[in-house]
């Protein structure tokens, strides 16, 4: 699973340290009342809530709200983790893709096997393009000296680069598997870690996925964060 993060150079390390921390309460939230957005708290050992399914709007409302298709299988303030021990967090620096990518798929075996814990890997990547499931042929650049890599994950082609910020969280999910909820979950969590850090129009815009900064002064929607997953068993 990663997740994209464009920020700029001197926010990364501030960026690695907010997201490690809402990574390691995200996914372990025990409390039985959920609670407004704009209550949930944002440092190690508190925890995040989530928005019962329905419509998920920011308190800073972007152009259209975010709708279940369903309620998810697992109830907001219940874990979705298999696991309730600490997650591992790494923070590798920079990094080339293409052995980062045979890493994940290692450690998501020794996962699988039980052998290491939920891990998270935060680092950047050198220029490149990567080509999800759903790439068509038009969407490869035809004039670049930057790598492109087909992949296994979902979505379309994305470019990876110095300032921006990659998580791969290698998690364990507790059956039955829900991927949406999963992946409502982790926008949150990015939702709340770059509000912390000053943007707080960030949020969600129906039919797309990712966390955005909806238009204003004249600037289109931009994309804050990325989210690609894939869902394997061994």
């Amino acid at each position: 699973m990663r997740l994209y993060f464009s920020v700029p150079d001197h926010t990364v390390k501030r960026a690695l340290v907010a997201t490690a921390e809402s990574w390691q309460v995200a996914a372990t939230t025990t409390r039985k009342h959920p609670v407004p957005w704009h209550h949930v708290a944002h440092r190690t050992g508190t925890m995040w809530m989530w928005k019962p399914y329905g419509s998920f709007r920011c308190p800073q409302t972007l152009k259209g709200s975010m709708t279940a298709p369903r309620p998810p299988f697992t109830p907001s303030d219940k874990p979705i983790r298999k696991s309730s021990d600490p997650i591992s967090v790494e923070n590798l620096g920079v990094q080339p893709y293409k052995p980062m990518w045979e890493q994940q798929a290692e450690l998501a075996k020794e996962r699988y096997e039980e052998k290491i814990p939920d891990t998270i890997l935060l680092l950047e990547h050198p220029s490149v393009y990567t080509a999800g499931k759903r790439t068509q042929p038009e969407d490869y650049p035809t004039i670049s000296d930057v790598e492109t890599v087909d992949i296994d994950r979902g979505g379309r082609i994305t470019w990876h680069g110095p300032g921006q910020l990659v998580c791969y969280p290698i998690i364990k999910l507790d059956d039955p598997v829900d991927v949406v909820d999963y992946v409502r979950r982790l926008e949150e969590a990015i939702i709340q870690t770059v509000r912390h850090m000053g943007i707080h129009t960030a949020g969600r815009i129906d039919g797309r996925s990712g966390v955005w900064v909806p238009a204003s002064d004249g600037k289109p929607d931009r994309k804050l964060a990325a989210i690609g997953i894939r869902i394997t068993r061994g």
